[in-house]
């Protein structure tokens, strides 16, 4: 993989005392309670606690291959890899739609360089289909779901030209003996062969997330192979705890991130903010920022407003507009009682996305 380029942004202050404590769950799992304690390299020492975990039925062993085919293969326009992923999948329930025709209803404009998994989940019903988003997602799930007749789309880095982009592929099957997947790219082809390990590397960046696409009666199906991540706080617990080994293991910046992630989706933001402010100490791939946005929303709450506005001026300089940015810089000229500003970076979000429902809340609520 392409050596990442480093973004020199630091959140908010150096990092405190701060004790990283599991919220409360519904589901019980494998949650870390830890000790965080700054050291003279702002490395922290985190002790985590288990708590009691449920264990599902396992399951039985996938079979050693499986390649699922018939499937379209289209390559994409311009920032279009989540439509194409979108009709491929759909292609193999025999659905005849392309790009187009997804793009028309996931994207406000053309012009959208970012389509989030929620959109694209968000899509299937209209074409009778079902889908979920999961995060933490392993080569063991994945190989469960396409032995079982499911395509699953993942959000992983495209290495392109020594540079790398976020990108969705449909994985279509696999060969445990030679540890290699089966993709469905629409950028390298209908058959790219990803070896177990750089998918895993390319994946983890985007919280190992996945997109099962299925019909109405393989729901039991893909609830028994997803166990308690079925559930969507269990899956934050886990992705949390995993999240949590991998800053002591790997320690590096989407580590650090993803748990900060983590924290985010199980509504701490303190902690979040103390996870995503230690991932900002690490080298990152500038591109990574065009597709991660929950830590300004975190900045804003803790009213860190020119904060976001010095990290996302240099973003949006080179990419034009992502209505994400936008919206979080529209609150953050809110919280710096710039109301004009706010107004402008609304509806510089709503031009972006013309469906984008939290811009045109903004935008209709203004003071």
């Amino acid at each position: 993989m392409s050596t990442p380029t480093s973004i020199a942004v630091t959140l908010v202050t150096p990092l405190t005392n701060v004790v990283f404590a599991a919220p409360p769950t519904d589901t019980p799992t494998q949650t870390p309670t830890a000790t965080l304690s700054p050291t003279s390299s702002s490395t922290p020492t985190i002790t985590p606690t288990p708590t009691p975990s449920t264990t599902p039925t396992p399951l039985p062993p996938p079979p050693n291959r499986a390649y699922l085919e018939p499937m379209r293969h289209e390559y994409q326009s311009l920032n279009n890899c989540g439509p194409v992923a979108v009709a491929a999948a759909a292609s193999f329930f025999g659905k005849t739609i392309n790009q187009l025709d997804v793009e028309l209803v996931i994207k406000g404009r053309p012009g959208d360089k970012n389509v989030s998994p929620s959109e694209l989940v968000d899509y299937f019903p209209s074409i009778g289909l079902e889908s979920v988003y999961r995060l933490n997602g392993n080569i063991l799930i994945i190989k469960h779901l396409v032995a079982n007749d499911i395509p699953v789309i993942v959000h992983q880095w495209l290495e392109r030209n020594d540079e790398l982009v976020g990108h969705y592929r449909v994985v279509r099957g696999y060969d445990s003996e030679q540890g290699i997947l089966y993709t469905n790219d629409s950028y390298d082809g209908p058959r790219l062969v990803i070896g177990e390990e750089d998918f895993d590397a390319w994946w983890r960046p985007f919280q190992r997330g996945y997109i099962p696409v299925y019909r109405q009666e393989q729901t039991r199906q893909v609830r028994q192979i997803l166990g308690n991540n079925w559930q969507v706080t269990a899956n934050y617990q886990h992705f949390l705890a995993q999240s949590f080994a991998e800053t002591q293991t790997i320690g590096d910046g989407y580590a650090f991130y993803n748990l900060g992630e983590g924290y985010f989706f199980l509504h701490d933001d303190e902690l979040a903010l103390k996870a995503y402010e230690r991932s900002l100490t690490f080298p990152m791939h500038d591109l990574f920022w065009w597709y991660h946005f929950n830590h300004l929303y975190v900045l804003n709450e803790a009213d860190e407003h020119q904060q976001i506005l010095d990290i996302t001026t240099p973003i949006l300089e080179v990419t034009g507009s992502i209505e994400e940015i936008h919206l979080q810089r529209g609150y953050a000229y809110l919280g710096l009682s710039d109301v004009d500003m706010a107004n402008l970076e609304f509806q510089h979000a709503v031009e972006s996305n013309p469906s984008f429902t939290d811009a045109i809340i903004a935008l209709e609520t203004l003071p």
